[in-house]
């Protein structure tokens, strides 16, 4: 990697092209907006220049049978202490050059689905990896 978290670290031209992007996109985004990702992607705090929201959002892999409820406990406490600004979910994360990735699925029947689909969220950018959505009334300084 040439800058960024990562510089210095030797990856695959893949997973190199995937965080520069990744980077490049996030930088559109304030530093004073609260951001999440999803699902399992703790490396998305260190390419964003914002506020991580919560460090409970990728601490745990879950079941598939308890990810409503692990959903849910998110969307309780962001009703108490307010929405984040930008929730990114990350659709696949290359590994190699061999175009080996890990994909992730995300149920439409979920809490965090409903959320970024409804009316509170509006969708910022769509990436082969990654779709990137934003409040609708935030005021952090989200570029478009």
């Amino acid at each position: 990697m040439k800058s960024g978290a990562y510089a210095g670290i030797r990856t695959s031209p893949n997973k190199e092209l995937f965080l520069e992007q990744f980077q490049a996109d996030l930088a559109r985004i304030g530093p004073h907006c609260r951001i999440v990702f999803f699902k399992d992607f703790p490396a998305g705090y260190l390419l964003a220049r914002s506020r991580p929201d919560t460090n409970s959002a990728w601490i745990a892999t879950v079941a598939p049978s308890k990810t409503a409820r692990y959903q849910q406990t998110l969307i309780d406490y962001w009703d108490q202490h307010g929405y984040p600004d930008v929730a990114v979910l990350v659709k696949r994360v290359p590994y190699d050059a061999r175009k080996a990735a890990r994909d992730e699925h995300y149920r439409t029947n979920t809490p965090l689905y409903a959320l970024v689909h409804g009316p509170r969220y509006r969708l910022l950018s769509t990436h082969y990896n990654y779709v990137t959505y934003a409040r609708r009334d935030s005021t952090c300084g989200i570029g478009s």
